[in-house]
């Protein structure tokens, strides 16, 4: 059985992030570097894995730092995970130019990648009120909303692939 989606990185915003799926009815996947985390959201109805490769998802949020760490996880089993049409949401602030040149990459496979960083801090993750920026083919975006109103209040696509990382930039800057 296949979950509905995955939730990579259980920090401030992604265990908010993971917890209102799991309320809203979702199976969701979870993975954290330290496994307490994950176990914390298992507890609350989430399913842990201790393996990226065992992911089943055909959605996966990533909630990391930066690409970089988004590439270990891709190395570290994430990337054999991965079927064609899935979609690799980047949730992160990080460049567009990062985010453009990973999806290029993974577009080769039939893998989508939606970069999607957010506002609204760990407050707005635990209320599920985040400002959700998505760039992202329209077919994407519509394919993910349903699941976007679940975390988020303001669900805005804003162009093609990184455009959301150059909006969020902007609104950093202002």
């Amino acid at each position: 059985m296949s979950a509905d989606v995955a939730v990579i990185g259980l920090g401030a915003m992604g265990k908010p992030i993971a917890l209102n799926l799991v309320k809203a009815g979702y199976t969701v996947e979870v993975w954290n570097r330290t496994s307490i985390k994950s176990d914390e959201v298992a507890s609350q109805g989430g399913i842990a894995v201790t393996e990226l490769s065992v992911i089943s998802a055909p959605i996966v949020l990533t909630l990391l730092p930066d690409i970089k760490e988004l590439h270990e996880v891709l190395n570290l089993g994430l990337r054999q995970a991965l079927k064609k049409d899935s979609i690799v949401v980047v949730m992160g602030t990080t460049s567009p130019l990062a985010v453009k040149k990973l999806s290029e990459e993974l577009f080769k496979f039939g893998i989508h990648i939606v970069d999607a960083p957010v506002s609204g801090g760990d407050v707005g993750a635990q209320r599920g009120d985040l400002s959700i920026m998505v760039g992202a083919t329209y077919e994407d975006f519509l394919r993910l909303k349903p699941l976007f109103s679940k975390i988020g209040k303001t669900i805005l696509h804003v162009g093609p692939i990184g455009s959301g990382q150059t909006l969020k930039a902007c609104n950093q800057l202002i």
